[in-house]
């Protein structure tokens, strides 16, 4: 019977394979394009002002998103505060119906306290007591 045993991969055929596809796409791309020779044409000083170029762009972009996820946040929260303003609005008209006295009276009647009919009394003291 036959040894089974495992197939032996060459790796660096592997990796030639690999390394071409870059190399060739590349090489595709400056002949095609003229890349090489454009670069070669560019004075240096052009190469600064791409640079510079490609610097304000790549800020210019990021504080644009940022400012636009600052604008939906602010406008989360101006949804937010019209609900709890909402909110606040109805639970104020309830609390100023439950302090007046007719809803009062109706809950202290259930409590078994009645509503005094007599007007108060104004209690008069004299001097002289008021000094003992």
């Amino acid at each position: 019977m036959a040894k089974n045993t495992f197939k032996q991969v060459d790796n660096k055929a592997n990796n030639d394979k690999v390394n071409r596809k870059p190399n060739a796409i590349i090489a595709w791309v400056n002949h095609t394009f003229n890349i090489e020779q454009a670069v070669n044409k560019l004075p240096k000083q052009y190469l600064y002002y791409g640079i510079w170029l490609f610097i304000l762009a790549f800020i210019y972009i990021y504080f644009s998103l940022k400012y636009e996820k600052y604008i939906r946040e602010v406008d989360k929260l101006k949804i937010e505060l019209d609900e709890k303003r909402a909110e606040y609005t109805s639970q104020k008209a309830g609390f100023m119906k439950a302090t007046k006295q007719s809803e009062v009276r109706k809950i202290v009647e259930k409590m078994g306290i009645i509503e005094n009919e007599k007007p108060p009394q104004k209690i008069k003291i004299a001097d002289s007591e008021l000094t003992n």
